[in-house]
C-alpha cells in the first residue's frame, strides 16, 4: 500500500468572490504546491455572513446560538456561487460524500459544504468517534459565537480528517513565510486577521500546520 495523499483545507475568504478574478485563477497559482495532494476548499460568507453581523448590532436580544447555526446555513449560497464559478472542483454536499472521498485517496481540489462536516443536529460537540484520545475533550467544540468564522470551521475539517494543513487564502496583503505559531496567531486575532477561536484550536493540536496566503492583486 503507497503512502497517503497529503490532505490540505483551503479556506477561501468570501470577500474574493467579489474579485475581478474567478475562484479557480486564485488557486491556480498554488496548484503546484498542492500537485498530489487532496485538497478539502471551505468558502466563506462574505457579505452575506457580514448582513447578520449588522443585523445582531441593531437587534442584540436574538439568539447567539440561533445566529451561528444560521450564518451556517448561510454558507450554502456561496457554496452554491462557487459550484458555479470554479466548475472544474468536485462538490463535496453530504457526509456520505465526504467519507468516500476520504476512502478513495483520490488527488484533485474539492469543493466542500460546510454542513457536510458541521451543523447543528450533530450536537455541539461534533467529536470524531475514531479519535478517541480527544472524544471526551470540550474544547473540541467551536464557540458559538462571532469570534468563530470560516477560518476556525476550516481547521475544525482539517482536525476532523487528519489534514496536515490549513490555507487561509485572504484579500490583505500578506507576506508567505512559515507556518504561524500560537503567538503569531494571537497578534493576528487582536488585528482582526483572523478569528479569535483560531488560537484556541491550534493549541489542541499544534501538528496541524496554518499558513496564511494573500489573493489581493
Amino acid at each position: 500500500m503507497g503512502a497517503r495523499l497529503k490532505r490540505v483545507v483551503l479556506k477561501i475568504g468570501g470577500s474574493i468572490l467579489f474579485s475581478e478574478k474567478s475562484l479557480s485563477e486564485q488557486v491556480d497559482a498554488l496548484n503546484q504546491e498542492f500537485c498530489g495532494c487532496q485538497v478539502f476548499v471551505v468558502v466563506g460568507g462574505g457579505e452575506v455572513i457580514e448582513a447578520m453581523r449588522q443585523l445582531h448590532r441593531f437587534r442584540p436580544e436574538l439568539d447567539m446560538g440561533w445566529i451561528h447555526w444560521e450564518c451556517v446555513r448561510l454558507l450554502d449560497s456561496t457554496f452554491a456561487i462557487s459550484r458555479q464559478t470554479a466548475p472544474s472542483w468536485e462538490p463535496i454536499e453530504t457526509s456520505d460524500q465526504l467519507s468516500g472521498l476520504l476512502a478513495s485517496e483520490r488527488e484533485g481540489i474539492f469543493l466542500v459544504r460546510v454542513q457536510s462536516f458541521y451543523h447543528s443536529s450533530m450536537g455541539r460537540a461534533l467529536i470524531d468517534a475514531t479519535k478517541p484520545e480527544t472524544a471526551q475533550n470540550p474544547e473540541v467544540q467551536l464557540v458559538e459565537s462571532w469570534d468563530t468564522t470560516t477560518d476556525a470551521i476550516a481547521w475544525y475539517l482539517a482536525w476532523k480528517i487528519s489534514a496536515q494543513e490549513v490555507y487561509l487564502l485572504k484579500s490583505c496583503e500578506w507576506s508567505e513565510g512559515a507556518s504561524l505559531g500560537i503567538e503569531e496567531l494571537e497578534k493576528l486575532a487582536e488585528a482582526g486577521v483572523v478569528d479569535r477561536e483560531l488560537p484556541r484550536l491550534s493549541r489542541i493540536a499544534p501538528e496541524i500546520r496554518i499558513r496564511i496566503r494573500s489573493a489581493a492583486t
